[in-house]
C-alpha cells in the first residue's frame, strides 16, 4: 500500500449504506457500485477516516480464526476502489481523527469484493445535476440550454 488513509477521489462520489449494502455512484461517468458484507465495512470505515491497519486489526480480532487472510483481502479490495478511482491516498499530515460514526461490524467475512455496473449508465447521466452551474440545482448553467 502507498497510503495508510483514504478518502472519496472528489465530491463527485456519493454513497448511502441501505439494507446492509453501500451503493457508490461516480457522478461523473454514471458507474454505480455495490458493496456488501465485508466490503461495506471497509467502504465505510475508509470514509470515515480510519487507516487500513486499523482496519485490518478491527476485523482480525473480531475474526481470529481467519486473520491470515484478512490483511491481503483489505489490501486487494482497497487496490479495486482505488483503480475504480472512487478513492485516494492522502497522506498521514492531512489526517484528523476518524468521525465519530459508529460503523457495525460484518457479520462475517463474505465479500470483499466490489461489483461496478453501467447499466444506468444513460440514465444517471441525463440526471438534471449534471447541467448546473456553481449556484446548484434548480438553476441551469448558461450551456445546458445550447445543446
Amino acid at each position: 500500500m502507498l497510503f495508510e488513509y483514504y478518502q472519496k477521489r472528489s465530491s463527485e462520489i456519493v454513497s448511502e449504506a441501505i439494507d446492509g449494502e453501500a451503493v457508490v455512484i461516480d457522478l461523473n461517468n454514471g458507474a454505480y457500485y455495490s458493496l456488501e458484507g465485508a466490503g461495506l465495512y471497509v467502504w465505510e470505515a475508509l470514509v470515515a477516516g480510519y487507516s487500513v491497519s486499523d482496519i485490518t486489526q478491527k476485523l482480525e480480532a473480531t475474526f481470529a480464526e481467519s486473520s491470515a487472510n484478512i490483511g491481503p483481502k483489505v489490501e486487494a479490495m482497497v487496490t479495486s476502489l482505488l483503480e475504480s478511482e472512487l478513492l485516494v491516498g492522502r497522506d498521514s499530515a492531512s489526517v484528523t481523527e476518524p468521525s465519530s460514526t459508529t460503523i457495525p461490524l460484518p457479520e462475517n467475512l463474505n465479500s470483499f469484493e466490489i461489483q461496478c455496473y453501467s447499466d444506468m449508465k444513460d440514465l444517471l447521466m441525463l440526471d438534471p445535476i449534471h447541467e448546473v452551474d456553481e449556484q446548484g440545482w434548480p438553476q441551469k448553467a448558461d450551456h445546458a440550454d445550447k445543446v
